[in-house]
């Protein structure tokens, strides 16, 4: 028992944090990557579109005809990984104004 105490006692600081590392790794894994893909393939199976869009190469392949079944079911609907939308705003409105505007200096250009 004393020379595990001894043992311990010689390790670095942070070699307990080192060891613990891979475990964080794939615990975050899991849950930014595994647990959506578990949904994903669930949607997907029950004929979910965002899941199917996702999860389907076949789909993703020639995604128009299921854009267009996305837009039937509204301006908002829910999907597999939560609330979905088949609109985009357009980015003209918000960046030509930024885009012309500056003179270099920060500052907006007038006129």
């Amino acid at each position: 028992m004393t020379t595990d105490l001894a043992a311990t006692a010689h390790q670095p600081a942070g070699a307990s944090a080192l060891a613990l590392r891979p475990a964080r790794t794939l615990v975050r894994w899991g849950v930014r990557h595994g647990l959506p893909a578990v949904f994903l393939r669930r949607g997907a199976r029950r004929g979910d579109p965002v899941g199917r869009l996702l999860r389907d190469p076949a789909v993703r392949d020639e995604p128009y005809g299921l854009y267009e079944q996305i837009r039937a079911l509204g301006p908002v609907s829910p999907g597999s990984i939560g609330l979905v939308t088949p609109r985009t705003r357009s980015p003209r409105r918000s960046c030509a104004p930024t885009a012309s505007a500056s003179d270099g200096t920060g500052r907006r250009r007038h006129g």
